[in-house]
């Protein structure tokens, strides 16, 4: 499972963070001035990262989606991420994290950063404290990206 993390982890850092350079070309003119063009990055030079785009959209999309619909799964992968008390807390307030899950899957693509921040403002607004809702949110988000 390690090994599968951390694949998709240095995948997805490869895919997320791209070297943007930008060209630069000198054109002498006839009357020996030197003029100096930039051309900027378009969106389209980025088509080819579409396709790779929404494999990872699909793949977060079925991990929320297994999430929402695995309550043990979701559990005990809290519970290897984070011990026996953050698991009771997380199985607790499991609605609040489900109702916190659906509306990410209608985004077109979901951060991690994302899924803690719904996770953390839905516990917190379900009546856990702030370390309760910090120690779930960061749970869940390993959870939900280890459960593929």
């Amino acid at each position: 499972m390690k090994t599968k993390k951390l694949l998709v982890t240095s995948l997805m850092t490869l895919l997320l963070s791209p070297v943007v350079t930008s060209t630069v070309q000198t054109v002498e003119a006839s009357t020996d001035t030197t003029t100096v063009e930039t051309s900027t990055v378009k969106e389209s030079d980025y088509n080819y990262l579409k396709e790779q785009r929404s494999i990872w959209t699909k793949i977060a999309k079925a991990a929320l989606k297994k999430a929402i619909q695995n309550r043990s799964e979701v559990i005990n992968a809290v519970r290897s991420v984070s011990g026996n008390t953050v698991a009771r807390q997380a199985d607790k307030y499991y609605g609040a994290i489900v109702n916190a899950l659906k509306p990410l899957l209608e985004w077109s693509e979901v951060p991690a950063k994302a899924v803690y921040d719904a996770v953390y403002r839905s516990v917190r607004n379900a009546g856990a404290s702030s370390s309760v809702a910090t120690n779930i949110a960061l749970a869940v988000r390993e959870a939900v990206s280890w459960i593929l």
